[in-house]
């Protein structure tokens, strides 16, 4: 049905694991035997981790056509029951037991296999692969992927970064995450070489592994170069890196300045990248030679793709600028979500058209600059905020932070333990920049900012326990 796995240079290492190494010869040999217990046209459940396991089992559906729901290995097991209830999987794949009613159960390759005999075909014949919305709901959406999706970002994707097969990309990211697993179907697509990793960025199982296998490829969202530019910048400049993407959200610009005085040293790359689930993965990319010069764009269209602004209004302080919500077309686009199974049957027409809820502006060179997000900003006294600004204002000052509000207060978490923080001088501050009583601002402090398997801040659990 749908294959990203190259058919040249078969004896070329294709993934290394656990001090293992599998050829291309040897994936495709494993996928085979995997596709045997698969039926088409099913839903099934793959609760990921960057294991060879889960890896066959991802490849194996996509080419014999069912239809894996990619979901965390962690998930909440009333949220998976629910998710069960809604789609009705005919198999349940789990690196670990769950305590679920199944009619037959194995254990194949170190995952769990939960089946039901139930028929339930799906006949939407453009489906491919069910993703959940990265946002910080219990419940996000599940949006609708197709063939046809994969393909083009998949093509467009390889394009930009003009990958060979001479790339080795380390995973840092988790696949059931839309970003991590359109590394996979781009370095697979490409003949390149994949290290399954499933330690942080911060252990030193990851550095062993980066010392020992020589990735070239390095890819995160914005808390992984957070991190990585605070304590491990020396290692990244000796590291076998050449090349680092980062999407999932805006970097902070002082931590991109790091990185361009990287690149100046090292003849590096850094590229930064936008995108959705629900436009299977990315939609634009900075160039790295553009780095310095757009410092802060999410850069231009990905080719096949374009961008233009609606509800458009003029900048006060700059009546040129012309500001509007961000709207992408590109083949890309998904088919929109699905609350059930009947609805996974249902093929919408969008005219591969997304409305993103960015609030954007864009350049006479067309590379785009987010301002906002619709859904945060907040109206405090009559002044509208934008949390982002507020967050990326924290960050300027050296603060690992995260904003929400009620429309009453402005609340900053900062993840700090230090006694000695100035309260009354953070406030003044950030009163001055954003024209708001430091009354409205409230300060607290926070052991560990919550955060998604993708790194992304989890705004839902952000306020338990803490307010």
């Amino acid at each position: 049905m749908l294959d990203f796995i190259q058919k040249e240079n078969l004896h070329k290492v294709a993934i290394i694991f656990d001090n293992k190494i599998k050829t291309y010869q040897e994936l495709n040999k494993d996928i085979r035997e995997m596709e045997e217990i698969l039926t088409p046209k099913e839903v099934i459940f793959l609760l990921c981790n960057n294991s060879y396991e889960c890896l066959l089992i991802y490849l194996a559906c996509l080419r014999k056509g069912s239809i894996p729901l990619l979901l965390s290995d962690n998930i909440n097991e009333l949220h998976l029951k629910n998710y069960q209830l809604r789609f009705l999987p005919s198999q349940i794949f789990s690196p670990k037991k769950l305590n679920i009613l199944s009619e037959k159960s194995y254990l194949i390759k170190n995952y769990f296999l939960y089946k039901e005999s139930k028929d339930n075909y799906i006949n939407n014949k453009n489906l491919a692969v069910l993703l959940t919305t990265s946002g910080s709901t219990g419940n996000p959406k599940v949006v609708k992927v197709s063939r046809q999706n994969l393909i083009s970002n998949t093509n467009s994707i390889c394009k930009y970064l003009n990958l060979s097969n001479k790339e080795r990309h380390i995973t840092t990211l988790p696949m059931n995450y839309t970003y991590g697993l359109s590394c996979i179907n781009t370095f697979l697509n490409s003949g390149a070489s994949i290290i399954l990793n499933n330690h942080a960025i911060t252990t030193k199982q990851f550095w062993q592994n980066v010392e020992k296998y020589k990735p070239t490829y390095l890819s995160g969202v914005p808390f992984t170069y957070e991190v990585l530019s605070k304590y491990f910048l020396d290692k990244l400049r000796y590291s076998s890196f050449r090349v680092f993407t980062q999407a999932g959200g805006k970097l902070n610009n002082r931590f991109i300045e790091k990185f361009i005085l990287l690149m100046n040293e090292t003849n590096k790359e850094f590229i930064v990248m936008y995108g959705q689930t629900e436009a299977t993965a990315r939609m634009s990319y900075l160039p790295s030679s553009k780095l310095k010069e757009k410092i802060g764009s999410i850069g231009i269209a990905i080719p096949g793709g374009e961008f233009y602004l609606r509800n458009t209004y003029f900048e006060k302080e700059n009546p040129q600028k012309t500001i509007g919500e961000l709207v992408y077309r590109g083949e890309n686009v998904t088919e929109g979500y699905a609350n059930s199974f009947e609805q996974l049957n249902k093929s919408e027409e969008n005219n591969f058209i997304l409305n993103t809820g960015d609030i954007a502006w864009i350049d006479k060179e067309n590379y785009i600059y987010l301002v906002g997000r619709i859904n945060r900003f907040a109206k405090i006294n009559g002044i509208r905020v934008s949390l982002i600004d507020v967050e990326n204002l924290v960050k300027d000052l050296g603060y690992t932070c995260a904003i929400s509000s009620d429309d009453l207060d402005l609340k900053i978490y900062l993840e700090i333990d230090d006694i000695k923080l100035e309260i009354p001088e953070i406030k003044k501050k950030i009163s001055n920049k954003i024209n708001i009583s430091p009354n409205s601002i409230r300060l607290l402090r926070i052991n560990k900012i919550p955060r998604l398997d993708s790194g992304k801040i989890n705004y839902k659990k952000l306020g338990e326990n803490n307010d």
